[in-house]
């Protein structure tokens, strides 16, 4: 939920380190916090709420001075939460519409876990305190007043019936949620709220709210692989919904939890990892509605900023289905990773499948398919990521190396440098010998290839010039690799790979500029050979060596041109009309006006030839 800060006093506004600089400022800090009544209870109000969090902060920035005094107190004060009496005296001013007791316990919670966080000392007794908190809490929320639950919270022991109670508690009142979390229940929520300037909580946001933490609930109480297997099943329906757009941004938080749920129920239960397993891998590749509508109406802008779009403008719809759409692949991603992982212990030959599966889909599914790019870059994604977290199985990495190898730059297309990043992500990873050396080879093929003139001004269909689109992706993917990998004999084998990459490209270079020399003085000896043939006499043949490429063209184009021009003259056709003459007898008198042209042009004469 989000909080908005409702602490007015002028204490948070000030450096606490500046106020709060001597024991004595600390003590009249504390006469402004929370105290017992006479019956044990804490009291507290707005002001008291706010000198707890400004004390807290302070104990923070100092570096956790007069612990002895601050600590012992939160900790005490956490603990009375539940008994607390809440003089809320302000209860309709904060524009968060949260109570205070909500927002208080979430500002102290969270002082505390920064505390334990930072600070060993306290960290047991913090997450004791917590623990038993929690505990407590939801023993009050099934209802459970006679039994108080008593945890030995250092063994983490929870009873058989404690987990029941709350499995069958979370079941009933995720249902009964569900049901409430229709788009015109968002809309009537909305409504209300704005018509109350907002002095109303939003209804559809607190059960949504509500039915996430149920979903967690179920997924940590579930002890029995049969219900698990039903649960599996429960979160598989909701992950292929087929909701509008709006529903379906609104209902990401419960897409997160069924998405992480099944990895956490695929490590939980071993033996059903299969099924997560297959619906996640489903999820990307059939692919799930809920992808293909986000993609489909995600913004074409990567790097639009939520926070600066009009809600109800387009873009900030296509930004925010962007936003969810990488939020939900990259979970996805990750949970079957993990259930994936469960899943090796019994069977080896996971990956393997997994790759299989995917090329089945691939090859089976029509290119005509608008999803047929969504589900080759899901896929190139996915298993990337696999292949990291095998990397301690060659033969797993080596599967999804071969498999992504076979159709890197089958068809140059967009996908290829999503590839490319992949395979410097299992670089990165110190990956087996096999693939780092063929990714390295790989990497100098394509710089050299792009950085060749001779691939450079070849036409895209033609086969060397494959590799030119990606080539940007590859100097990314070299930069990202030397700032990320680590070890010194992988860094020097790195250094040795450029270096050697570096020396091709100036060998290459060289070659290239010889290449074209040789080619271009093979073309100046040709078109000499025509002027010999068809221009010059016997005599003339040693004032021809002597000509430059553009002296042998110029005089070849003159001669063409005198060649051409009777056959488009008036005057001539008259002439020629008994046909007792012919272009080559017109051009004879040409031939010797040529060569005098060529004679004299090689001492710097240019004659006007007209």
């Amino acid at each position: 939920m989000n909080r908005k800060s409702s602490l007015r006093t002028p204490l948070l506004t000030v450096n606490p380190l500046k106020l709060l600089s001597a024991l004595t400022q600390v003590n009249v800090l504390f006469k402004y916090c929370p105290q017992k009544n006479p019956y044990g209870a804490f009291c507290l109000n707005q002001r008291g709420c706010d000198a707890v969090v400004a004390l807290g902060i302070y104990f923070l920035e100092s570096g956790f001075q007069y612990k002895s005094l601050i600590a012992p107190y939160l900790l005490e004060l956490v603990q009375g939460l539940p008994s607390a009496v809440w003089l809320d005296d302000e209860p309709h001013l904060y524009s968060d519409c949260v109570p205070l007791a909500e927002n208080f316990s979430f500002y102290l919670n969270t002082l505390l876990s920064d505390i334990a966080a930072k600070c060993m000392l306290f960290q047991e007794n913090i997450v004791l305190v917590q623990v038993d908190l929690l505990s407590n809490l939801m023993t009050e929320c099934i209802a459970s007043k006679d039994q108080k639950y008593h945890s030995d919270a250092k063994k983490r022991y929870l009873p058989k019936t404690f987990v029941g109670d709350v499995l069958e508690f979370s079941m009933g009142l995720c249902v009964s949620l569900q049901t409430k979390l229709q788009i015109h229940d968002h809309n009537t929520s909305l409504l209300e709220t704005q018509q109350s300037n907002f002095t109303i909580i939003n209804k559809f946001h607190t059960n949504m709210m509500g039915n996430v933490a149920c979903l967690n609930l179920l997924i940590w109480a579930v002890q029995d692989e049969a219900d698990a297997e039903d649960l599996c099943g429960q979160l598989m329906g909701m992950i292929f919904c087929d909701h509008e757009l709006k529903l379906l941004l609104i209902h990401a938080p419960l897409l997160m939890v069924c998405l992480k749920g099944l990895g956490e129920l695929a490590n939980k239960f071993p033996d059903l990892s299969g099924l997560p397993v297959v619906f996640l891998r489903d999820f990307l590749l059939a692919p799930s509605p809920i992808m293909t509508t986000l993609h489909q109406h995600q913004s074409s802008e990567e790097n639009m900023s939520l926070d600066i779009l009009d809600k109800e403008n387009t873009d900030y719809i296509g930004a925010w289905s962007r936003c969810t759409f990488v939020e939900l692949r990259d979970a996805a991603v990750e949970n079957l990773c993990i259930a994936l992982k469960s899943t090796y212990h019994t069977d080896t030959y996971c990956v393997k499948a997994l790759v299989a599966a995917v090329a089945n889909t691939l090859y089976i599914t029509p290119k005509s398919n608008r999803s047929t790019s969504l589900m080759f870059s899901n896929s190139v994604l996915m298993l990337g990521h696999v292949a990291v977290s095998f990397k301690s199985d060659p033969s797993a990495m080596n599967t999804v190396f071969q498999f992504l190898m076979q159709k890197f730059c089958l068809i140059p297309a967009d996908e290829d440098s999503l590839i490319v990043q992949q395979f410097s992500f299992m670089l990165i990873s110190n990956c087996g010998t096999y693939v780092h050396e063929e990714v390295m080879r790989l990497f100098t093929l394509i710089i050299i290839e792009s950085s060749n003139p001779e691939f450079i001004f070849t036409t895209p269909d033609d086969r060397s010039s494959r590799y030119r689109h990606v080539s940007e992706a590859v100097r990314i993917a070299l930069e990202d690799i030397s700032e990320k990998l680590q070890g010194e004999k992988e860094l020097n084998d790195l250094l040795q790979k450029l270096l050697e990459m570096f020396v091709q490209l100036g060998v290459d270079g060289e070659y290239a500029i010889q290449k074209e020399k040789d080619d271009t003085r093979s073309q100046l000896q040709e078109i000499k050979n025509q002027i010999l043939e068809l221009i010059v006499p016997p005599e003339g043949i040693k004032e021809i060596a002597y000509l430059s490429f553009a002296q042998c063209t110029y005089v070849l184009s003159v001669y063409w041109l005198e060649i051409l021009r009777p056959e488009y003259s008036s005057h001539l056709d008259v002439a020629l009309s008994g046909n007792a003459l012919g272009s080559e007898t017109i051009a004879a008198p040409l031939v010797r006006v040529t060569f005098s042209f060529v004679y004299h042009l090689n001492d710097g004469v240019l004659m006007n030839h007209t």
